[in-house]
């Protein structure tokens, strides 16, 4: 049994652990005291090969701690630790390579020390969102059979599943008694705004060939034109006369 003199050791000691063990209230704090805020910055979009995601500090400065990469992916994946880490005092960013093919991902970070991570561990649709998508984009273009010019309006069509159609170019094959020789006319269309192009013909009278060229917002390009492309439109400038 202790005596009356133990009392006033054993009430400090108390005191003392109850300071030294947080309540589980209390918020997750960096060796500095102060509470941590990680969050992950993605693309929206993404094409073949890795996705660069950069560390973010939210409502917290940057702190000396690992930050982790949680990821989830929308068809059917939950959240799990990649086993990426980085530094972000050193300016690192995360490399993650698509563990699931196309579709839709979601990401957050999670710092942690020694002891275990300072923040919560994610949930819901986490901090970014990335649309990894790997197929090319399909388009066509469509032009009037004849024309006198002094240009030739050409039409497209395009679409793309995933992203979304970035941009569209027109490509041309002027006339050649050798066949089509194709070359880019420097257009670009945007098909939110425009879903045709004005080219002004610039090898003379003769068949011009057309064809377009999509571009998807993960940066996946559509093959190039070959043969006799899309369409093809006589332009003769002035019309040559026939007999009616």
């Amino acid at each position: 049994m202790r005596s009356r003199k133990d009392l006033p050791l054993l009430l400090l000691s108390v005191v003392l652990l109850s300071l030294a063990i947080p309540s589980a209230g209390w918020a997750a704090s960096a060796p500095t005291g102060k509470p941590i805020d990680t969050v992950a910055i993605a693309p929206a979009f993404a094409g073949p090969g890795p996705i660069t995601v950069r560390v973010g500090f939210g409502a917290s400065e940057p702190a000396m701690v690992t930050v982790h990469l949680w990821a989830a992916f929308a068809a059917g994946v939950g959240w799990h630790d990649t086993g990426l880490v980085v530094n972000p005092l050193t300016g690192e960013s995360f490399q993650y390579e698509p563990e699931f093919g196309p579709g839709i991902y979601y990401f957050a970070t999670v710092a942690e020390d020694g002891s275990g991570p300072l923040e919560p561990l994610p949930t819901g649709s986490g901090d970014a969102t990335t649309v990894v998508d790997w197929t090319a984009p399909e388009s066509k273009a469509f032009a009037p059979r004849v024309t006198t010019g002094p240009q030739i309006q050409v039409f497209f069509q395009a679409k793309d599943d995933w992203s979304g159609v970035a941009e569209v170019h027109l490509w041309v094959a002027c006339p050649n008694p050798f066949g089509p020789r194709w070359q880019d006319t420097g257009l670009v269309a945007y098909p939110q705004n425009l879903l045709s192009f004005l080219y002004t013909p610039t090898c003379g009278n003769g068949r011009y060939y057309f064809a377009t060229v999509a571009v998807d917002r993960a940066g996946n390009v559509e093959a190039l034109p070959s043969g006799d492309g899309d369409t093809s439109t006589f332009y003769s400038n002035p019309l040559p006369w026939s007999k009616r």
